[in-house]
């Protein structure tokens, strides 16, 4: 992947139903089965400016990240139980250490005019958790893009 992306931010969660056990949106071992589509260890813009390295749960979900930001597809339609991962590191340009995730997880199939079909968490190292509402306000940009976020 050529580019590095930004990705996302959070909304309220409806139902802890699409969540794990202990109601955050992804399994603690997640890196054995996800994707890491960061290239290198960047600071984010967003977020506290963290720095911050991007995990999904898909080679499909990166493969439609990569067509997205390469403009080759213009319109993704992730599929549902897609998760978006942005590990983020506090003053930390090795990416070492872990201070908390930010995740996205697709709910519901389909596109939607409100991204409500998305649901978004702040999930800090010792996975305690706050379900996020105000995030669509900057993702309501990114409807093009299925509601995630994306900066080259």
């Amino acid at each position: 992947m050529k580019k590095m992306m930004k990705v996302f931010s959070l909304l309220g969660l409806a139902a802890l139903g699409v969540a794990c056990g202990d109601g955050v949106l992804f399994d603690e071992d997640f890196k054995s089965s996800f994707v890491k589509v960061s290239t290198t260890c960047e600071q984010s813009p967003t977020h506290g400016n963290d720095h911050m390295q991007v995990w999904v749960s898909s080679q499909e979900v990166a493969d439609l990240i990569a067509a997205y930001a390469d403009g080759s597809n213009t319109a993704p339609d992730y599929p549902v139980d897609s998760i978006l991962i942005k590990e983020q590191y506090a003053g930390d340009d090795t990416c070492s250490t872990v201070t908390g995730w930010t995740v996205s997880k697709k709910i519901t199939a389909g596109r939607n005019d409100d991204g409500s079909h998305w649901a978004y968490q702040r999930v800090e190292a010792d996975r305690s958790f706050t379900d996020w509402a105000g995030c669509l306000d900057c993702h309501r940009g990114y409807k093009a893009g299925d509601f995630v976020a994306y900066s080259p």
